[in-house]
């Protein structure tokens, strides 16, 4: 394991292969690139970039560190996650993950003045 451990030294990851000084460092170190809480129709949708301090390039090339995720209560972006090589990476999707999901379809539902202006879209007969 400790091939795949890292740490940061300010935005910059570095490889430690001291599997104790890596467990302290981790418990006590603030791993957020950037938290972000998106409200939706669909719900609130926290977007959170962390540092992961693992490797999660488990196919191989190069280091796999910071993920960003969606935790929206089962709504539909629901654990949607997107991982990056560096800091700087992280920051960009984090905020291309925010601004994607700003723009899913977040428009008021219609008045009822506006509904009751609406076409019908097919005739109702009443019954006698």
């Amino acid at each position: 394991m400790s091939e795949t451990m890292f740490i940061l030294d300010g935005h910059t990851p570095i490889k430690c292969t001291d599997t104790l000084l890596w467990a302290e460092w981790f418990k006590v170190t603030d791993r957020h690139v950037a938290e972000t809480d998106v409200p939706t129709l669909d719900g609130l949708v926290r977007v959170s970039t962390v540092f992961l301090g693992v490797d999660h390039a488990f196919a191989g090339g190069p280091p796999i560190l910071f993920e960003s995720m969606c935790f929206n209560d089962g709504g539909a972006f629901e654990n949607e996650c997107e991982r990056y090589e560096r800091w700087e990476e992280a920051e960009r999707g984090h905020a291309d993950m925010v601004a994607r999901i700003g723009a899913y379809p977040n428009m008021p539902m219609p008045s009822q003045a506006t509904l009751d202006e609406a076409e019908p879209l097919f005739d109702v007969k009443e019954t006698p």
